[in-house]
């Protein structure tokens, strides 16, 4: 989580967002995309970052079926978006099974108060390993506007192909220097484990 933190206080990233103004129509927010295999813990790792242990959905089982975008704001709302068409989504259960739906062009839009970051747009992507349309989209419409990625991968699980593949591919979209990992679940391991997992990566 530190070295989350330190990623989010870079000043690539400080740059682009220190300087947002929430009235300026024409800024640009920082996009920062979290991606990795289903069940790696990207939806985990975002909720803890904002604090909020089930602001989205996670289990043993795919969750993220489509992407969820979450930003700042004072009022707290949720909608389904597909092009220029908004509905909004009311209640817990809902937005669980909006997020759990996926397909097409759809994305789920969150604002939260408790955002730390204004000028900041989190995005937490199916995994690299679902539905094709799903990360048909994720590799059209959000990897390459990022400003940097985290690709979240698991302590107790050896990287596999699909892995080196994905980091492949985003690698060729963006600068290498904007590409970071984070090991989830690293308590199975220890710290040293983990550490000499995260070098060899």
């Amino acid at each position: 989580m530190d070295e989350l933190w330190s990623l989010l206080s870079s000043p690539h990233l400080r740059q682009r967002y220190g300087t947002w103004h929430l009235d300026d129509a024409n800024e640009v927010a920082t996009l920062l995309v979290f991606y990795g295999q289903w069940n790696a813990g990207k939806s985990s790792l975002i909720n803890a970052v904002l604090d909020s242990c089930d602001l989205l959905p996670t289990g043993p089982t795919p969750e993220t079926g489509l992407p969820v975008a979450i930003t700042f704001g004072d009022e707290p709302s949720a909608t389904m978006e597909l092009g220029s068409v908004k509905h909004p989504i009311f209640g817990r259960s809902e937005l669980k099974k909006a997020i759990q739906r996926g397909g097409g062009d759809r994305v789920v839009r969150l604002v939260v108060p408790q955002m730390p970051w204004k000028g900041t747009i989190l995005v937490d992507l199916p995994g690299v390993n679902s539905a094709a349309d799903a990360h048909n989209l994720v590799a059209t419409k959000f990897l390459p506007r990022a400003d940097a990625l985290v690709y979240v991968m698991r302590a107790d699980q050896a990287p596999q192909a699909v892995d080196l593949q994905a980091l492949a591919a985003i690698t060729a979209q963006l600068p290498s220097a904007h590409v970071h990992i984070a090991i989830t679940h690293t308590a199975a391991l220890g710290r040293a484990d983990s550490d000499k997992l995260a070098s060899h990566i």
